[in-house]
Formats: structure tokens, C-alpha cells, sequence
């Protein structure tokens, strides 16, 4: 067997809305800095179904936003988590907040929450442009420390420490936060204060915590969330924090601003500049991932629901052409949903051979889910050209059998088409 076009193949999910065992109450749809609803033991069943199917798909990075909280087991119920992931062939990475987002520990009466620590040291927290303490408002999770303060720094590289000692993960990632940074007067001597997430951060704060956590596990994938995407000019001049972080590490770019932009706000101001994708201008840190927020809700980007897979099979090509080794989109909706469950197929299949045609996707799993091979090769084929022949949404719904999932899923995707279909039309007209 070839060996995948993208070596590192993620789910993104937030714990609260990750939603695969349908049985349970508490569910969300979207957010983030929520608190968990649902009955403690919802955790492991939700994650475990979506590993299941990650093991299925081929996919093998889950990185868990909220992974740590007392109220869903804590370090006993992630380490049930890591260490079934890794008989699936899953790699589980928690997410970290390097001065917000919880912290290691993300939620509880635990010593290395972040959430903890500035409500009792509230001295800690970062300052906003005007001296106001980012203490969340009103949302204790929306919390942000001041890492350029040396207690607060200290706190954070034990935190990792105890992370690597007694959770040990076979991966890590990091973020250092997007909505807000620190105003104080060490660290508007380190670099820009100006934007939602800064670089001068990145460079400064990383390069320690990937030391530590390699110290214990030389192995872990360690990855890092650069929140938007790059440009010509970062390439020919690659920006501080991809020349101090290893070249091992993966850097997650939000590239869906790229290759859409009429997603982005008409102001981009505070998140630096913009650029269309082009295939001459690659990412300047070497390990890259692509990190694709459509039909999540995120970024301006399609909500949930939506059916990407016209835009994926358009978009795998042009990323694997410009140099990426990951490829990541959210797992939280579960693939009883027809649109996720598709999205998700497609995804995999274009992880693995970004240049694959409707044929061989259809060979690979996605003729099974609808039954015959030709008609789900000119399905994908109708949502990559965004042209749907004339007869095919009532070829589409002939072949549902009278009952079952894949008369749910068949009679769905007939309406999707007759979508697409009028979308065209109006497009034509207009032009």
C-alpha cells in the first residue's frame, strides 16, 4: 500500500459538542468555553464511537478540546481514551491552552486549571489595551494569564510536566489563545498587541514547552494552532516563531479564509493580513497542516449540516500541491447525520490520495453507503463540477429501498442535488 498523501489525518472537536452516542442529554451544537451537560459516563461513549470510525476511515490524530474535566472522569476517563485510540490506530492529543483556554487541565479543582488559578490569583491574568484583567466576563473559562509574568510562566511548564508524567498522551496541541492577549508592559515589549492572537507569543512561548514535553516522549506529535493563514511574504521571509519552533512540529493553519474568501469579515484587520491559496506560495514552517472550518459554523464558514464534499474534491489537490502534510476538519456532528457521514468519507478518502477521482472514491467506501459504484461516482462528480445532469436527483431517489438508512440517506442527497441544480441556474443568470 502507497503511503497516505497526508501524513497526519485530524479531527478537531470541542468535548461538549461532540455528539456520537445520540442516546445522551446535554448535547450542544457548536461553542466553545461551554461547560459540559451531559452524565459523566457520555464522554467515553461519544469518543469511542468517534474513534471507531476514525479507525474505519483511516484517520488517525483526535485532538480533544476539554479533555480534561473533573466531571467526566478526569485523567482516568483520558487515559481510557489514549490508550483505546492507540490500539485503533489513533492518536488522541489533548488540547492545551498555553495561557488560556483552560490550561491543561480544563475544567475542575485541579491544581494545574487555568480557570482555578486565576480565580484564586487573579493577579496572574493578562490586561487588556486599557489595564482590565482578562478574567473572562462573566465566563471564568474565557480567562487569560499573563505568561511574562514568572509565576504564572513557572506554573505552566509544571503543568506540562505533570501532563507528560501522569496522562502521559502519545500527542500534544497547543494554542495560545484568539481572543485576547496580553497588554502589559513586558509584553508590549515583546512584539505587536494589536491583533487577536499574536506571533511574537508563538515564538517566545512554544519552543520551552516542546522541550519539555520531548524530554519525556520524543515520539509525541506536538502540534499548534497558527488561527489564520500565510502569505507570500511570510514564505520569502519566514516570521519568528517558524524559525524558533522544531521543524517537527506540526503548525495547524486556518486555511479556509484562503480558499475562500468571501468567508472572511470585511475587515481583517485584527487578524493580520490575507491571501488568496496560490500553488507558487507554501507555508513557511515546514510541518503544516490545513485546517478546514466549513461546515462547522467557524470563521463565516458553512454551517453544520452542510454537504462539502464538491469543495473538498476540488480544494485535497491544491493542498497537497503546496507542501501541507496534515489535513484536518471537525468531528463532532456523528455520521448518522447523511451530510457528515459523507463529508467525512470524502475527507478520509482525500487524505489519503488528494488526488483521487469520483471513481476510486466511490470504489473506496462511498458506493457501499449508496449502493452502486457508478451512481455515487457521478454524485461526487456533480458536487465537484457543481453541474448536475438533468436526470440524476431522479436517478438518485429511484435507487432508495423502502426503508433503512440508505433510503434516508438516498432521498436526502436527491434534495441536495435539486439544490445544487437551482443554485446553478441562478448563478447562470446572473452572469
Amino acid at each position: 500500500m502507497p503511503e497516505p498523501d497526508f501524513a497526519y489525518r485530524t479531527f478537531y472537536t470541542w468535548d461538549h459538542s461532540t455528539n456520537w452516542d445520540l442516546t445522551q442529554p446535554g448535547a450542544r451544537r457548536g461553542g466553545c468555553h461551554e461547560p459540559y451537560e451531559k452524565p459523566p459516563g457520555a464522554f467515553i461513549e461519544d469518543y469511542t464511537r468517534l474513534i471507531d470510525h476514525m479507525a474505519e476511515l483511516g484517520l488517525n490524530h483526535l485532538i480533544i478540546w476539554g479533555a480534561l474535566r473533573d466531571c467526566h472522569g478526569g485523567v482516568e476517563a483520558l487515559g481510557r481514551l489514549i490508550e483505546y485510540g492507540l490500539d485503533a490506530g489513533v492518536r488522541v492529543a489533548p488540547g492545551v491552552g498555553v495561557g488560556c483556554y483552560g490550561g491543561v487541565y480544563y475544567d475542575g479543582e485541579h491544581e494545574f486549571s487555568l480557570v482555578r488559578l486565576l480565580r484564586d490569583r487573579p493577579e496572574l491574568a493578562a490586561v487588556d489595551a486599557d489595564g482590565r484583567p482578562r478574567l473572562g466576563d462573566g465566563n471564568p473559562r474565557r480567562s487569560v494569564a499573563c505568561l511574562r509574568n514568572e509565576e504564572a510562566w513557572d506554573w505552566t511548564l509544571r503543568s506540562i510536566r505533570w501532563l507528560m508524567e501522569a496522562v502521559e498522551p502519545p500527542a500534544v496541541h497547543f494554542e495560545t489563545g484568539d481572543y485576547g492577549v496580553c497588554s502589559c508592559e513586558r509584553c508590549r515589549a515583546a512584539g505587536r498587541r494589536d491583533l487577536r492572537a499574536s506571533d511574537d507569543d508563538l515564538a517566545e512561548l512554544l519552543p520551552p514547552l516542546v522541550e519539555e514535553i520531548r524530554r519525556h516522549a520524543p515520539d509525541c506529535w506536538v502540534s499548534y494552532n497558527h488561527y489564520t493563514g500565510y502569505t507570500r511574504e511570510m514564505m520569502e521571509q519566514p516570521p519568528a516563531f517558524a524559525r524558533a519552533i522544531p521543524d517537527d512540529v506540526i503548525c495547524k493553519w486556518g486555511v479556509s479564509w484562503m480558499l475562500e474568501p468571501e468567508c472572511a469579515p470585511e475587515d481583517t484587520g485584527p487578524w493580520g493580513p490575507l491571501e488568496p491559496m496560490r500553488p507558487d506560495v507554501r507555508p513557511p514552517t515546514r510541518s503544516s497542516m490545513a485546517h478546514l472550518h466549513f461546515a462547522t459554523g467557524w470563521w463565516g464558514c458553512s454551517p453544520r449540516g452542510t454537504l462539502e464534499i464538491g469543495r473538498f474534491l476540488r480544494d485535497f489537490p491544491l493542498l497537497r500541491e503546496v507542501g501541507f502534510e496534515g489535513v484536518c476538519t471537525h468531528g463532532e456532528e456523528s455520521a448518522l447525520d447523511p451530510a457528515g457521514e459523507l463529508n467525512y468519507h470524502v475527507f478520509a478518502a482525500l487524505a489519503e490520495n488528494a488526488a483521487a477521482t469520483p471513481e476510486q472514491i466511490a470504489a473506496r467506501s462511498v458506493g457501499g453507503l449508496l449502493g452502486e459504484e457508478e451512481l455515487a461516482a457521478q454524485v461526487l462528480a456533480a458536487f465537484r463540477d457543481e453541474r448536475v445532469p438533468s436526470a440524476l436527483p431522479v436517478r438518485v431517489a429511484a435507487a432508495a429501498p423502502r426503508c433503512g438508512q440508505r433510503r434516508v440517506r438516498l432521498l436526502w442527497l436527491a434534495f441536495e442535488l435539486q439544490r445544487l441544480a437551482e443554485r446553478s441556474r441562478q448563478a447562470a443568470a446572473q452572469r
